[in-house]
């Protein structure tokens, strides 16, 4: 089953609901993390998640078509408030990744990396007047939980640590993000990551936006540049529908020694209050 089918599938299964429903910002993605809102004790949520490989860039940031692996996911997360300025979450993938080859491809189905983390909210914008955006830090570590076996598997077999600032600031209908995150990786590599987002309040239930993501990878060298679509549908006060697109953008220059990535996830998300 190729990308293409597999999101049209999810699409056909949203639809009831969400008519164009696409994710909030904050947090689906595998290099952002979701956030509590004001009051907010508890978020559950249940998120699928398909990414495909359809190329990549060489050295001098040339597109080269040439497919990679690709995942089919469903990913437990959940969010707990400890104290007012403090939030701890997790995340619980079950992959099953597919690598092409001559034969049809090979694919491994299991357990992925868990991930774990805390955020601690340094300042705290209240209202729309205030000149400044709510600021938080986040600690999180990635363990290498899944299958990893010579370079295949549903997981890359590394340890990563992830130290991060987020800016949030709302302003009428409006809301933009910042998130900035710098990732030790194995073999004493490391990345930059920068996500901003731009999102606006349609009706009280539904919320749209879009935004764009940069990293940087300074021993390889590496970089990449992605365009985000997302939104978000409250189906009751507590539970919503969220979903987003990312797509790596194929234009020569733009990356290099990095995968060409597309992905789409679609979440139910629960919050208690």
């Amino acid at each position: 089953m190729n990308f293409r089918t597999v999101w049209i599938l999810i699409l056909a299964a949203g639809l009831p609901w969400i008519s164009w429903g696409i994710s909030c910002c904050g947090g689906e993605g595998p290099r952002s993390f979701v956030a509590l809102q004001e009051l907010q004790t508890l978020d559950l949520s249940v998120t699928s998640w398909v990414q495909e490989v359809t190329g990549s860039y060489d050295s001098q940031g040339r597109v080269i078509n040439q497919t990679g692996p690709s995942d089919l996911a469903l990913l437990m997360n959940s969010v707990i408030r400890l104290q007012p300025n403090a939030e701890v979450f997790g995340r619980l993938p079950w992959v099953s990744r597919t690598y092409p080859s001559a034969l049809g491809g090979e694919t491994f189905s299991g357990l992925g990396d868990i991930s774990v983390g805390v955020r601690l909210t340094v300042i705290r914008s209240l209202f729309v007047e205030d000149p400044f955006p709510t600021m938080s830090l986040v600690a999180a570590t990635k363990a290498p939980s899944g299958q990893s076996r010579d370079g295949k598997g549903t997981g890359n077999g590394l340890w990563e640590n992830t130290l991060g600032v987020s800016f949030r600031k709302e302003f009428w209908r409006w809301v933009g993000n910042l998130d900035a995150t710098w990732t030790l990786l194995g073999g004493g590599n490391h990345e930059l990551n920068f996500t901003e987002g731009l999102s606006y309040e349609v009706t009280r239930k539904l919320y749209l936006g879009i935004g764009s993501n940069q990293m940087v990878s300074p021993g390889a060298p590496g970089r990449s540049l992605s365009g985000l679509g997302f939104g978000q549908l409250f189906l009751t006060q507590f539970t919503s529908l969220v979903g987003s697109f990312n797509w790596a953008l194929p234009i020569d220059g733009l990356g290099r020694n990095q995968p060409i990535t597309r992905t789409a996830m679609v979440s139910l998300r629960y919050g208690f209050y």
